[in-house]
């Protein structure tokens, strides 16, 4: 009975308008869906409440009437429940010279200043101590684990806190000790805890939603009057709105093996790449089976039935090693460097031929790769590209490429903004263009600096984003699905490994979402140097842990997640792409009108000036800006010269623009017919696509199509590189070529091998459909040639040369052609 009636009072308190006790005079509003679940159960009522909050506390000095004064002494110079800009407090402690420190009117004199960032704290009385005990318990749970109860006589009060808090003297109110850049990285600190003591204040929400609805059920069953039904159908409500804005959820799921057992993959510091589209090949690494030490085993997970086929490491494999990379092509998987013992850094370069299930030691040549681990490799087509890494002389930052043809190294000449020395970063591509680089340990620090590398180019780039991005981190995963790039585990362990984070590669935005492990991995996946690895839909998980002299070694099991399924953040609409317009001007205003249109940068250069009507009105291509001032819907002459003149300082020259006709947009017909046509390349690059789907073979090898190719007569002739993965041998190859044939409106196609390297260079074209190399070429001069393309090589290129020197004057003279070949010079000589 005592307790209905201080929790009646102490809810007519919390529901009264009049100003409460804390300096602030209300409730923190971050925590009021919690406080009224809390206050909502019959058990329980909240006594006091903070969100948490940063702020700067003047300590041991007098404070200005205008303060805010604190019980414990001293006053605030500034609270904040939100996270804060650095700029805030920078004006604040480091005013203009002349002027003091000031709250309000009053200066700041004497006293410790003390910068602090304080987590949620919440007080509330229990009506029994088991009632106690289950809120202690699931508070617990979502981090607050300093959470405890007081027990008295006639009261049980309950305190739900944590430990993440931060508390830093910056100096005295006369002389301050710290630097303007070291305060924007204390409220850098500070609102990175803010936002860890956010997500736990929201898991502590949901938990307590969840256990007091399942409680509300059994008690309805009972005939018990539990928690009011509209509170937990709000808080429902909050939580699946902030779910689905800013950290919707993504399911992780142990993976259950079938033939061996699952402590085979409890490793670490190993590597792992797909092959075929569907097998994971797994090597190296520290754990196992027994007593825990390098490996040099093989595994090979199929992901469709979960079997594992294991490949002991024997004498002809490599040695055991850790903080090495595995990267297919085709179907051999490349292992390159790793540590076999502190002392021994490696650089050797190993094969595994899946089909012969051999290990084979390459030597390559180019030049010298140095010896790392803790390097990060992708490949792309036939190189793999290789960044970083740490050796006994310190972090390295060059860029390496193995071409896996020629099996030699190059170090590239890289161009821009270049990620600098790193180690334990993360690099995947998209597709045959891009290279992204995230993350990694500088030997001093952590980063989470994103970076994106041109191949074509040559050419790094930091990425600017939008959104909240992962921290800095290093030892973590990175993977690409579905135009998306996604980042989550590593180091250093917070709460913000636990999340999963999104970069849509389209418009450059982060988003973020929880991640959630099944019952059965025990909640405690460790996701620090793990492998993931993309197969169809899912996301494979092998591995991953760490190791402390404490608590000893700590493994991770397998895990899976189907991405396919993911409850993606609700993501900001794209832009619409504004359609190409036109403006038509009358054919006698058309340079009037063009000198306006240009003199403002109205004029899209990108796009060409067209005529219509025969002639009497000629239409100009208009940028987006300008076609923001001519609305669509808005058709009155006056009304757009009105916004013209408006948006411009010269009215007489946009009135003349607008007396042109300037007083309607139309959709650029020309781009649109563009548009509707089809590439050839487009058409190849689905119908083969349509073939790799039927046969059951990864989307991957759509890199390997051409994105150029040769004409000689009616034969097409593909570039080297193009369809040399092996795994297209597993369709027949009529049933290929004629689909790129077809593509491509020929009936004859022919693939370029490399010249041969003797005295006569002969070529090495491989006729792939037809019945012989013999075509008919007729060049721009008028000349016609008539060889055998697998015999004889032909320079498709240099037309504008040869035009070039067949206009030439040579009567008289005497031509000497030093490499007359086919007669690409002499021949249009001797008709001109």
């Amino acid at each position: 009975m005592e307790f209905q009636k201080r929790k009646t009072a102490a809810m007519a308190d919390l529901n009264s308008p009049a100003p409460d006790k804390s300096p602030k005079g209300n409730i923190d509003t971050p925590i009021i869906p919690l406080l009224n679940v809390i206050n909502g159960h019959p058990s329980y009522f909240t006594t006091s409440s903070c969100s948490g909050r940063i702020s700067i506390l003047s300590q041991d000095a007098a404070s200005p009437s205008t303060a805010k004064k604190k019980s414990g002494g001293g006053f605030w110079l500034f609270v904040s429940h939100e996270p804060v800009q650095p700029q805030a407090l920078s004006n604040l402690l480091f005013p203009p010279p002349g002027k003091q420190h000031s709250v309000g009117s009053a200066p700041i004199s004497g006293g410790i200043l003390v910068f602090r960032f304080e987590p949620l704290i919440i007080a509330a009385e229990c009506e029994t101590l088991g009632a106690a005990q289950r809120l202690v318990s699931l508070a617990v749970s979502c981090g607050f684990r300093e959470s405890g109860i007081t027990s008295t006589k006639k009261r049980v009060i309950v305190a739900i806190r944590c430990s993440i808090r931060l508390e830093v003297p910056l100096g005295t109110g006369e002389r301050l000790m710290v630097s303007p850049e070291f305060l924007e990285y204390l409220v850098q600190v500070a609102n990175e805890k803010m936002e860890a003591n956010r997500q736990r204040t929201h898991l502590f929400l949901n938990k307590l939603v969840s256990a007091f609805d399942s409680s509300q059920q059994n008690d309805s069953a009972s005939g018990d009057v539990g928690i009011n039904s509209d509170t937990i159908i709000e808080a429902k409500n909050n939580i699946g709105s902030l779910r689905s804005s800013e950290a919707a959820l993504v399911r992780f799921s142990t993976l259950e093996l079938v033939g061996e057992p699952v402590e085979r993959l409890f490793l670490w510091g190993h590597s792992a790449c797909t092959l075929y589209g569907k097998k994971i090949v797994v090597f190296g690494g520290f754990g196992g089976l027994g007593r825990h030490a390098r490996k040099n085993d093989l595994f090979v997970l199929d992901a469709d039935s979960r079997s594992v086929e294991t490949i002991d490491g024997g004498p002809g494999a490599p040695l055991p090693r850790l903080g090495h990379t595995c990267s297919a092509v085709g179907d051999s998987v490349y292992a390159i460097g790793g540590r076999a013992d502190p002392l021994n850094i490696l650089n050797e370069i190993w094969v595994f031929d899946y089909e012969k299930r051999d290990w084979m030691l390459l030597r390559c040549g180019g030049s010298f790769f140095p010896p790392r681990h803790r390097h990060a490799a992708v490949a792309v087509g036939s190189k793999i590209y290789v960044y970083g890494g740490i050796d006994n002389d310190g972090v390295l930052s060059s860029l390496y490429a193995l071409d896996t043809i020629s099996l030699k190294w190059s170090e590239m000449e890289t161009r821009g903004d270049q990620p600098g020395p790193c180690h334990s970063h993360s690099m995947v591509a998209d597709g045959s263009n891009s290279l992204y680089l995230f993350g990694g340990f500088d030997g001093d620090r952590a980063l989470g600096d994103l970076f994106r590398f041109d191949i074509r180019r040559s050419q790094w780039s930091r990425l600017k984003t939008s959104g909240k991005s992962p921290n800095a981190r290093f030892s973590h995963s990175m993977f690409i699905y579905s135009d998306r790039l996604f980042v989550f585990g590593g180091c250093p362990l917070r709460d913000e490994c636990r999340e999963l984070f999104l970069l849509d590669l389209r418009n450059l935005s982060w988003k973020r979402m929880t991640m959630e492990t099944s019952s059965s991995s025990g909640g405690g996946a460790l996701f620090v140097r793990s492998a993931a690895n993309v197969v169809g839909d899912d996301l494979i998980v092998i591995g991953g842990g760490a190791s402390c002299y404490a608590f000893g070694t700590k493994f991770s099991a397998p895990m899976r997640c189907n991405l396919s399924q993911m409850e993606l953040p609700r993501a900001r609409e794209f832009e619409a792409i504004p359609v190409p317009r036109v403006v038509r001007l009358k054919k006698e205003y058309a340079k009037s009108g063009k000198d306006v249109l240009k003199r403002f940068g109205w004029l899209d250069l990108g796009r060409r000036v067209y005529s219509e009507d025969g002639g009497s009105y000629i239409r100009f291509p208009v940028t987006a800006e300008f076609c923001a001032l001519l609305e669509e819907d808005d058709h009155d002459e006056e009304l757009i010269t009105a916004r013209l003149s408006a948006n411009t300082s010269s009215s007489v020259a946009l009135d003349l623009l607008a007396g042109c006709g300037a007083t309607e947009l139309f959709i650029d017909e020309v781009v649109e017919a563009r548009k509707k046509s089809t590439s050839p390349y487009r058409v190849m690059r689905e119908g083969v696509a349509t073939l790799l789907r039927n046969h059951g073979l990864p989307l991957k090898l759509l890199e390997q199509l051409p994105s150029r190719w040769e004409k000689l007569g009616d034969m097409i002739v593909l570039p080297v590189g193009s369809f040399n993965d092996r795994l297209w041998d597993t369709m027949t190859p009529d049933e290929l070529w004629s689909v790129v044939a077809r593509s491509l409106g020929t009936d004859r196609l022919a693939r370029q091998g490399r010249v041969a390297g003797n005295g006569t260079r002969d070529s090495n074209l491989e006729i792939v459909r037809g019945k012989d190399g013999w075509v008919e070429h007729r060049e721009n001069n008028g000349i016609v040639y008539r060889f055998d393309s697998a015999k004889c090589m032909f320079s498709w290129g240099n037309a504008s040369e040869k035009l070039r020197m067949a206009r030439l004057d040579c009567g008289g003279e005497v031509v000497v052609d030093l490499f007359a070949g086919i007669g690409y010079f002499v021949l249009p000589f001797l008709v001109r």
